[in-house]
């Protein structure tokens, strides 16, 4: 009991401090939440919409969204409720590790560890596609984790809810984000036939009419969208495979075969990646039969995952993210064997051993979530000085100060993106659906042509600024920071 309130309450200010501190985050974060915000106000779940037209761009099936769209109902359009979903799918999926690594090690110390080892991988609690951001891949992670969990299980006992839970966690990763929900599958049924040495049985049938009868299941939103909105499957082939898989999505979102064996493992996994020798070699020696099989198939999930997502032309550090659980589980099979190789020469006592290794433990859990929450801290403060900030943090305090005027044309040439040819205004979008919604006129003006004398209109930082004085006489109205909203009176010339 005190072992689930600990991991209760680290998750709790790993995941959940400051979650709603920093406002909507570019890209992916803001389309989201632009797509739930549009929906909540709306009514229509069947349609993501974006701007108020239908979303061809981010095509990936309604599962999150939803879940956004009922959070910011139920707590209001804020960053906390685009965020909940996330962390609470975090939540679930370290208190499954826990769960799971307890059944198998039968130590609660080897548990505690594997919690660990997931909550300090910054990758996966950090600010960009992690526990606390408004994306894709912590729900996904939940379901990729208990997908990957169920075969095995079901692979080794034949127990049928294990099977129901597979079918389900499958539906559920492929209804969160496409095909991203399938990409440990093959990993899976490779250690599977190497088990059966290629000698299919009941079980391994039963497991791929499974992944079958959930394709099926997802197969019907994928016939109504396209009925609803004809073209969407194409532009599903074209955004989730053809272009991402062949063309780099983007001039840094590119790398070499050894991207997420480096990114992911000797950077985002840190301090942890360096434990993975140690543990390769405790395999290797292991005589526990069933923690031996286990950790084969752990092993082989990831080596093959990795090995697949590393082929594909485009390549983000969050594509990783399904492998972070089963890692952090596989270390902590072996936990309890390395802290007493560790131990062993400074006591020969298996008491004062134990004593130690929790202690030890202890220690670094505590300085862990400490120094998580203080970089959280000091990167929240920082952000009114960071420059994809700017534009949401005064549209932010332009919601609070309610000022007189209530029409506001934003001055801003949009951020660039090689994958939407018009200016974008993610980020803002969000927080200009939100102030229209209460009364207030947000329009975009990418070019200062587009404005007009007795408008009122907005610009942050000095280069924007610069440009809107160059061309309109102004009569300063409100100042946050590096961004001010001014009348604009007669034309320069």
């Amino acid at each position: 009991m005190l072992a689930v309130l600990v991991v209760g309450v680290a998750a709790a200010l790993v995941y959940f401090f400051q979650l709603g501190a920093l406002p909507i985050k570019l890209w992916d974060e803001s389309r989201l939440a632009s797509n739930a915000l549009e929906m909540a106000f709306s009514g229509d779940y069947g349609i993501t919409t974006y701007a108020g037209h239908p979303d061809l761009y981010n095509t990936k099936p309604p599962l999150l969204i939803w879940a956004m769209a009922a959070a910011i109902r139920w707590l209001g359009a804020n960053e906390f409720a685009v965020r909940l979903p996330s962390a609470l799918c975090a939540v679930a999926t370290t208190y499954y590790l826990f769960a799971v690594c307890l059944a198998e090690s039968r130590s609660r110390y080897a548990a505690l560890v594997a919690v660990l080892v997931l909550m300090t991988c910054w990758r996966y609690w950090g600010f960009h596609h992690s526990a606390r951001t408004g994306d894709y891949d912590c729900p996904l992670v939940l379901f990729t984790t208990i997908n990957c969990i169920t075969f095995y299980r079901y692979a080794a006992g034949g127990r049928a809810p294990h099977l129901w839970l597979f079918g389900l966690s499958l539906f559920l990763a492929i209804m969160t984000k496409s095909i991203a929900g399938l990409m440990l599958l093959p990993g899976m049924f490779l250690w599977l036939a190497l088990s059966l040495r290629f000698r299919p049985n009941g079980r391994s049938l039963t497991l791929a009419a499974a992944v079958v009868a959930a394709l099926a299941a997802v197969s019907v939103y994928y016939v109504l969208r396209e009925k609803a909105q004809p073209g969407f499957f194409a532009a599903v082939l074209d955004n989730e495979i053809f272009h991402r898989y062949f063309t780099p999505a983007g001039e840094n979102n590119t790398g070499g075969p050894l991207y997420y064996l480096t990114g992911l493992f000797l950077v985002g996994f840190l301090p942890w990646a360096w434990l993975t020798p140690w543990v390769g070699y405790l395999i290797w020696r292991d005589r526990h039969a069933e923690r031996r099989r286990l950790a084969l198939f752990l092993v082989t999930v990831i080596a093959v995952f990795l090995g697949a997502i590393s082929t594909a032309a485009t390549k983000h550090p969050w594509y990783a993210l399904p492998a972070c659980p089963l890692a952090a589980l596989l270390i902590g099979l072996y936990a309890s064997d390395m802290a007493n190789a560790l131990l062993a020469r400074w006591s020969g006592d298996a008491g004062a051993r134990q004593r130690l290794r929790w202690a030890a433990l202890g220690v670094a859990g505590a300085l862990s979530v400490a120094g998580i929450i203080a970089v959280t801290a000091v990167l929240d403060r920082r952000a009114d000085r960071d420059a994809e900030f700017v534009n949401t943090g005064f549209l932010r305090s332009f919601e609070r100060q309610r000022p007189a005027f209530a029409e506001l044309h934003i001055y801003y040439p949009g951020h660039w993106n090689p994958e939407i040819p018009e200016a974008y205004f993610g980020p803002e979008q969000f927080y200009a659906t939100k102030l229209r919604r209460e009364g207030f006129s947000i329009s975009f003006a990418s070019s200062v042509s587009a404005l007009h004398p007795g408008e009122t209109a907005a610009a942050c930082g000095e280069e924007d600024l610069s440009a809107l004085a160059a061309a309109y006489e102004l009569r300063p109205l409100l100042t946050r920071g590096s961004c001010t909203a001014a009348e604009l009176l007669a034309a320069k010339r």
